[in-house]
């Protein structure tokens, strides 16, 4: 399969369809950090109530499902997080591209003295794999495109893979930094001021676009805005999930969403958007009574549903909204 072979066929989609009044459309991934299928107030499957948390409240990620298809049987590529970015960027699978660990891991507990040792993996994106960006640019030249958050992906940041603009080769300790707080909690929000400062470049140039925007939450370690803990702090606990830390990041991370969503409204381009939101992999466990990635067994680093299955939602021209899909659906 083709680099991002499903998100680059809805341009053709969009053309052929003629849903976009002749106009390229653009698209914007929204990809986060360990953020498992129970981790949302939205029920990502209408027939299991427990895909909804009791706890956590993400009221712009309510909104995005309500104009979106949302898919009950969303999954990551890989439960950790450097395989499933390279394979949302390739169209290959990790198993493919032999990078089946994240970079700089090929030693320690994984690797020593179990039944089943994993084998040596790439530690970087190869050089000569075609990335979704490069596709798009090469066939559609007038598209720009960015990436902005965390890489994790290797020295050859991502304007060494197609995109234009970008916070080069970052990895986890960006948003884990102590300097974020109190102001830019695990960065949710300069992030989302550089995609949205670019966004509105782009517009005002009348240049189509592609955007990856790639949030450092809810990777460890907690971080929030002290309003937002005391906040979630007065919330009633719920019967499966009381996580205060996490309930106030991922509340954050929801606020930065509605800032990207906002403009887009304000931009005048929602009609002519695709939004593709979803997670590299499912969460770390935590202290909830429940599990915190919902009723499914295990968590991030497992291959358990708790390690891959995750939020996945879509919406733009000619997706019928609040309209939900049973299909699986995979990041690459």
């Amino acid at each position: 399969m083709k680099a991002g072979f499903c998100l680059y066929l809805l341009l053709h989609i969009a053309a052929v369809l003629g849903t976009v009044d002749a106009k390229s459309p653009n698209i914007i991934v929204i990809l986060t950090d360990d953020q498992g299928w129970g981790t949302t107030s939205v029920m990502l499957d209408p027939t299991v109530p427990d895909s909804q948390s009791d706890f956590f409240r993400t009221p712009s990620l309510e909104i995005l499902a309500s104009q979106s298809m949302r898919f009950t049987q969303g999954y990551s590529a890989h439960p950790n997080c450097s395989p499933s970015r390279a394979a949302l960027l390739t169209g290959r699978s990790p198993a493919a591209l032999h990078f089946t660990d994240i970079c700089g891991r090929n030693s320690g507990p994984p690797y020593e003295g179990n039944k089943l040792i994993p084998p040596r993996h790439i530690d970087a994106l190869p050089m000569d794999d075609l990335t979704l960006p490069e596709l798009i640019k090469r066939d559609r030249p007038e598209y720009q495109t960015a990436h902005f958050g965390k890489w994790h992906l290797g020295k050859a940041g991502p304007e060494k893979h197609g995109f234009d603009a970008s916070d080069g080769p970052t990895g986890n300790k960006e948003g884990s930094q102590k300097s974020n707080l109190p102001d830019d909690p695990k960065r949710i929000f300069s992030v989302t001021t550089k995609a949205v400062d670019w966004m509105e470049t782009q517009v005002k140039s009348n240049k189509p676009f592609y955007l990856q925007v790639s949030h450092y939450a809810t990777h460890l370690s907690n971080q929030s805005f002290p309003a937002t803990t005391e906040m979630v702090s007065s919330w009633k606990p719920g019967s499966r999930h009381q996580n205060v830390p996490f309930g106030a990041m991922i509340n954050d991370l929801d606020t930065g969403i509605a800032q990207l969503l906002k403009t887009v409204e304000e931009l005048g381009i929602k009609d002519n958007t695709y939004i593709i939101y979803t997670a590299d992999n499912g969460s770390l466990p935590t202290n909830d009574i429940g599990n915190i990635n919902g009723p499914v067994r295990g968590s991030k680093a497992s291959i358990w549903e708790g390690g891959v299955r995750v939020p996945f939602m879509v919406r733009g021209p000619g997706i019928k909204a609040n309209s939900v899909s049973n299909a699986p659906v995979v990041g690459y």
